[in-house]
């Protein structure tokens, strides 16, 4: 029974455990989160596989295009291929009631007027074409030979419009992994900020105990004891903001990553203060060949191009082959008897282009949008190379900065530890104390902010360089 009672207790303890563990995430992990969940990702993905079909819709204009019509039509009266009164050209006519030019005067006569007539009425009632329904199937087949580099530059066009889309998600993608470490280091920063808000607390606190008791011993004064009570008031409510800060921090990440807001999550800090090494000299051709910016440009540079061919397509001639089979009913090889039959027909069209004087103008502006490309590539480029090297000398500043910090804080941990042990001894006062504790939390604060700088620095460095990982 006791051992039943264990089970079920270590049971619930797991369970409950459970519901209330934090969950560890390294900056790799938030990252892939943040990758699986957002949307502009989603949007990045449906448009670059748009463009790609756009680029096969392009290649299949290479190839003959087939196509197949049908068309049915009722008549309501047959067809007739001659008048029922035929003129000749003598002014007379000819009729199913005979000759008008042959007045007969005896019953042999009036019997030759009834044969011609009858005749006549035979001839016109067989060159009858039944077209009360009148059916028809056509199958055809065009392939372009010549249209003046329609077909290829568009071809082109839609391969440099699919390459854009997949630089743009590349672009949007190194973006979002920028706003998630810029939250992880932000979230570490105010963590870090709530640990020595604590600690700096504790610190105090000792101190008001010790000076309380001083007091009582009557080696300290009331106002030794109200000047340590403000400065701890102080740090704890440094401390409660501290708190609220890593809170909405938290959820900030939690959002990028697609985690619910309420989350309890904490962080691998590894790397955090760590410095960083020098950099060797920018490479400024492999930083432009990095850069989402420059290969957008080379790829409008690449439609401009094919924009200026396409536009020149329309002042060349332009040659299409095509064929044709045709079936009717009734059938038209064949006395239009009502049955299907049908033949073959093949052609080429050629049009030549002479007086188009829109299509010229638009083929010089095109070239006019192409050279301005190129103009903006060699703007960007050199945007992008004084950038690169001011992010490099912010990274060694920073990384200065925190070996400076780091240096700091040996020296402030050095005079609180003096200070301490002055007091213990009576040869310093509470304020002298509280003055080195002061010093000691701006070290560690300085040091977690120059810390956080380099790597907003080196973030910001990797960036511009187009090295995001």
């Amino acid at each position: 029974m006791n051992m039943k009672r264990t089970y079920l207790f270590l049971l619930t303890c797991l369970c409950c455990s459970g519901l209330t563990a934090q969950r560890l995430l390294t900056l790799s992990e938030c990252r892939s989160l943040a990758q699986q969940d957002n949307k502009q990702s989603q949007i990045d993905r449906e448009n670059i596989e748009a463009a790609t079909l756009m680029r096969k819709a392009a290649i299949a204009n290479f190839f003959p295009k087939i196509s197949a019509n049908g068309a049915y039509m009722y008549n309501t009266t047959n067809a007739h291929i001659l008048p029922s009164v035929l003129e000749l050209s003598n002014g007379q006519t000819l009729s199913a009631s005979g000759y008008s030019g042959f007045t007969p005067s005896t019953t042999i006569g009036q019997d030759i007027q009834g044969a011609i007539g009858g005749i006549y009425d035979e001839v016109y009632k067989h060159l009858t074409l039944d077209v009360h329904n009148i059916f028809a199937v056509q199958v055809g087949l065009v392939q372009p030979i010549y249209v003046g580099g329609k077909v290829i530059n568009s071809y082109k066009l839609m391969k440099s419009y699919e390459n854009l889309e997949k630089i743009k998600g590349q672009k949007n993608n190194a973006q979002l992994m920028v706003d998630v470490e810029e939250a992880y280091w932000r979230v570490l920063s105010v963590n870090e900020k709530c640990n020595l808000a604590n600690q700096y607390a504790k610190l105090l606190r000792t101190l008001l105990k010790n000076v309380e008791a001083a007091y009582e011993e009557g080696v300290a004064t009331q106002a030794d004891i109200l000047k340590v009570r403000v400065k701890l008031n102080e740090a704890e409510s440094s401390l409660s903001k501290a708190q609220d800060g890593l809170v909405l921090s938290k959820m900030a990440l939690c959002q990028l990553i697609g985690l619910p807001l309420e989350e309890d999550i904490i962080l691998d800090d590894t790397g955090l203060d760590d410095a960083v090494l020098e950099n060797d000299e920018v490479q400024m051709d492999e930083i432009l060949a990095n850069r989402e910016e420059i290969q957008m440009l080379r790829e409008a540079k690449n439609m401009a191009k094919a924009g200026v061919g396409l536009a020149s397509s329309f002042l060349q001639p332009n040659i299409i082959a095509g064929a044709n089979y045709i079936a009717t009913n009734p059938n038209v090889r064949d006395g239009f008897k009502n049955q299907f039959d049908g033949f073959f027909s093949f052609g080429v069209v050629m049009n030549v282009p002479i007086a188009h004087p829109n299509d010229i103008l638009n083929y010089k502006a095109a070239k006019h949008k192409a050279k301005t490309v190129d103009l903006q590539m060699e703007e960007a480029s050199e945007k992008i190379q004084l950038q690169a090297t001011q992010d490099k000398h912010r990274v060694i500043e920073a990384n200065n900065s925190l070996l400076r910090a780091k240096a700091n804080i040996k020296s402030a941990e050095e005079n609180l530890r003096f200070a301490q042990a002055a007091y213990e001894e009576g040869v310093a006062t509470a304020t002298d104390v509280m003055m080195a504790q002061t010093a000691w939390e701006n070290a560690y604060s300085d040091k977690i902010d120059a810390a956080v700088a380099l790597r907003m620095a080196e973030l910001t460095f990797r960036q511009h360089t187009g090295t995001m990982k």
